[in-house]
């Protein structure tokens, strides 16, 4: 995990998931972080931080990195799933097929990027998701724009 500005979980936060920080990711997404460092500097976030993860994560329990993982995303899930939106295709579940072992296994593949605000703990907004149309992370941090951190808790972002 990268932590930038405050390190703990401050009033209203985002963190941003990235598969990478190769410069053909990171160049993607400079722009997003540009624009969290703004929102920090204006006072509408307290807080950011970047957390790196694979395309694909297994959900085995005595794997701790991918327990965490698992839960992070299956948080994500209860929240789409109390306001009437998908996270697919951005987030998919599946199977794969072990070389070495031959075993299956099930796995959750991750988008490229990824957007979670936070209020304390509670998740207001996850980006990308589907509410009949698709709102990417770019739709998401122009709704952090729009709105001060008390209106993204009482709007649910």
């Amino acid at each position: 995990m990268i932590t930038t500005h405050a390190t703990e979980r401050s009033r209203t936060h985002a963190v941003v998931y990235l598969r990478s920080l190769a410069p053909s990711v990171i160049d993607e997404t400079r722009e997003h972080l540009s624009r969290l460092d703004r929102f920090v500097e204006e006072g509408t976030l307290d807080a950011y931080e970047v957390e790196l993860w694979g395309d694909a994560i297994a959900c085995d329990p005595t794997y701790p990195a991918g327990k965490h993982l698992c839960e992070t995303v299956e948080r994500f899930e209860r929240w789409a799933e109390r306001r009437d939106c998908s996270l697919e295709p951005a987030f998919s579940r599946g199977q794969v097929c072990s070389l070495v072992s031959e075993e299956t296994h099930d796995v959750i593949r991750l988008p490229m990027v990824c957007l979670a605000v936070y209020e304390g703990e509670r998740l207001t907004a996850v980006y990308p998701h589907r509410d009949g149309s698709t709102r990417t992370v770019a739709d998401g941090l122009d709704e952090v724009d729009r709105h001060s951190a008390s209106d993204l808790v009482a709007a649910g972002a």
